[in-house]
């Protein structure tokens, strides 16, 4: 139950997201009423892609009914040709995804039961390998390498 409230939450603020994206770099028409709906409108579509993309498609025709989606969405509520709905609309699926991503790899760094980050150079990875942190002999240079890490 809880998971479900979290893919809401987050649905909510990547909508939220993409609508300022999109008024950031495209004009808004004038639609009246209409336009004050829009956040609703793309929040519920959005819904219904995840939705569906995730029972019945794979990654990359989710991708694809997510980017057509946002197309869509620029062609009723922006004033915008065909070529800039397409390439607002991968950039910000882009940007979301990269988010996401790095969101992962924050929740995977700050769970992790290592003491020494991942995000470090192939050398010290490869002298701390080398180094035996059990034996007392050592112990002085693994103090030196945690210290470089900290």
């Amino acid at each position: 139950m809880a998971l479900w409230i979290l893919s809401f939450c987050i649905m909510t603020i990547e909508t939220w997201g993409s609508i300022y994206f999109f008024d950031t770099f495209l004009k808004k028409k004038d639609m009246g009423r209409l336009g004050k709906c829009s956040y609703v409108f793309l929040y519920l579509a959005t819904v219904v892609v995840a939705f569906l993309g995730g029972r019945f498609f794979s990654m990359g025709i989710k991708v694809l009914a997510t980017v057509m989606l946002f197309m869509a969405f620029c062609a009723v509520f922006y004033e915008a040709d065909w070529k800039q709905r397409i390439f607002f609309s991968g950039l910000n699926y882009s940007l979301l995804f990269l988010t996401d991503l790095f969101m992962l790899q924050m929740e995977n760094m700050f769970v992790s039961d290592k003491d020494v980050l991942t995000f470090s150079s192939p050398a010290l990875k490869n002298d701390m390998a080398l180094c035996d942190f059990y034996s007392t002999e050592n112990m002085e240079r693994t103090e030196q390498l945690r210290g470089a890490f900290r």
